[in-house]
């Protein structure tokens, strides 16, 4: 269960560090763009993907310390980010989700499967 414990974590910081890159690319960046934009709608879009980011990056150091309760809090960040991703994306939903949300829902996952598979005590 060691290769399945370690797979998760690979994942989830790969996920965590990818979205982080983003934001930070994202708030340095001047977002020039010839694009017609709805400033209320961005905001909620920026805000939500914050926040989701935050969150999948909490259930992912949790999963550190408390494996059971992190790898839980993964998977139900995660989905929540799918959501996110199927209400913002407006068309090719299932890439949106793949890109997002898949990545920390397949940790979340591995880390569950490795704490079931092998119990250790204080992991939640």
């Amino acid at each position: 269960m060691k290769f399945v414990r370690l797979s998760g974590r690979v994942i989830g910081v790969t996920a965590a560090a990818f979205w982080w890159l983003i934001l930070i690319a994202g708030a340095i960046g001047d977002g020039d763009s010839d694009a017609p934009v709805n400033e209320e709608t961005i905001v909620t879009h920026t805000v939500l993907l914050v926040l989701l980011v935050i969150a999948n990056s909490i259930a992912l150091v949790i999963s550190f310390f408390r494996e059971r309760l992190g790898s839980r809090l993964l998977v139900v960040t995660a989905s929540l980010f799918a959501v996110f991703a199927i209400w913002s994306a407006g068309r090719n939903e299932w890439i949106a989700v793949s890109v997002s949300a898949l990545p920390f829902f397949i940790s979340g996952a591995l880390l569950w499967i490795a704490d079931s598979a092998d119990p250790k005590p204080g992991s939640g």
